[in-house]
């Protein structure tokens, strides 16, 4: 696509073979620059080492001596992700590789039918594309809709399930990393420029971000109280042992109705009703979820009030601004009245002029 735009701009010939532009890149065969695809033997040869090589790592890998036999059912997804990979990168190899001869081809293309027709130089010039036309070819600039969307569901996930993936952070960062420099690419080159509208803040999406917020702290909670270990290994330091010397057995119930005792992880009796360490670990569980979201909440307040929303020296450049804007009000204004005089007196002035000739 590049490539099209670039020699949509390019001038053209007089005679009937085209002495620069498309007609000559035509002529010349060298079109498989804007259609890299239509190489057929580069990309039939890509494919083919491709599934060589995949073919070959399986065949190595299964007969390597594995120290356990169940690796050895995955050397064929091994194979594969690793072709995958080989793969995708030929294809940016080669992407890179077709981009810079389309445009080293049509560069030189260009300047040589200038060379020829330099005589034309003040009629090409007619048919330059001027930047804003050129722009109006890109993409439409679309709304951040989608943007904030992505963003408002990624801080969701993250921060709802960090508890049960503790490396999520990680890998959202790294995400936003990568998402910033396309999404720059993305609105400097393939989109036109948008429209400048002013907004105060982020509207409705900081009252869902905050929501999320809360769903998460609770979240979180439950998931510490009801997933971990942590209370009932607190429970078992104050009632029974503090260096949790049998804890695994005190986490453990018995049945007996087979004949013989069967351990599961539970706390009930013999006969399947819930013990009384079940219902005292519970109630400490909701008193925990309770405790924690209060301490989290206020924490959250304490911060919010401790951090300004504006910074200080941001604010007193604010109110500077907003204080020399009066002051241009007040002295436009100021001389907008004395301009007004001024006329009043040059009137007044003509008046006693003309009434004194009058009289005279």
């Amino acid at each position: 696509m590049a490539v099209f735009q670039i020699l949509r701009t390019t001038s053209y010939g007089k005679r009937s073979r085209g002495e620069v532009g498309v007609e000559q890149l035509i002529e010349d065969e060298v079109f498989t620059a804007a259609y890299p695809l239509h190489d057929m033997g580069i990309v039939i040869m890509f494919i083919l080492s491709c599934i060589l090589y995949k073919v070959l790592v399986s065949i190595h890998l299964a007969r390597l001596n594995w120290k356990l036999a169940e690796l050895q059912q995955f050397s064929g997804v091994v194979a594969v992700i690793s072709g995958t990979v080989l793969n995708l990168i030929l294809i940016i190899i080669m992407g890179c590789i077709y981009e810079l001869m389309a445009f080293k081809l049509t560069h030189w293309a260009w300047w040589q039918g200038k060379s020829r027709t330099f005589c034309l130089a003040d009629v090409e010039e007619n048919f330059v594309v001027q930047r804003w036309e050129a722009d109006y070819q890109l993409l439409p600039a679309t709304k951040l809709f989608e943007e904030y969307l992505e963003m408002t569901l990624q801080f969701g996930f993250i921060t709802i399930f960090v508890a049960a993936c503790p490396l999520a952070p990680l890998f959202a960062l790294i995400n936003n990393w990568i998402e910033l420099r396309l999404d720059g690419r993305k609105y400097l080159c393939d989109f036109r420029r948008p429209v400048v509208e002013r907004a105060q803040d982020i509207g409705v999406w900081a009252d869902i971000l905050v929501t999320i917020a809360h769903i998460a702290v609770v979240s979180n909670a439950f998931l510490i109280a009801f997933t971990s270990d942590f209370l009932p290994q607190a429970l078992y330091q104050y009632r029974v042992d503090p260096e949790l010397k049998g804890f695994v057995n005190f986490t453990l119930s018995t049945s007996n109705h087979s004949g013989e005792y069967c351990r599961y992880r539970d706390f009930r009796n013999e006969d399947g009703s819930y013990s009384q360490v079940y219902w005292q670990l519970l109630c400490i569980r909701l008193a925990f979820v309770v405790c924690f979201e209060h301490f989290v909440f206020v924490v959250m307040r304490l911060i919010d009030v401790m951090v300004p929303d504006i910074p200080n020296s941001l604010a007193t450049t604010i109110k500077r601004e907003q204080y020399l804007g009066k002051q241009a009000l007040v002295d436009n204004h100021t001389a907008l009245l004395l301009a007004k005089n001024l006329e009043d007196d040059d009137e007044d002035e003509e008046i006693k002029s003309k009434s004194l000739t009058k009289n005279m």
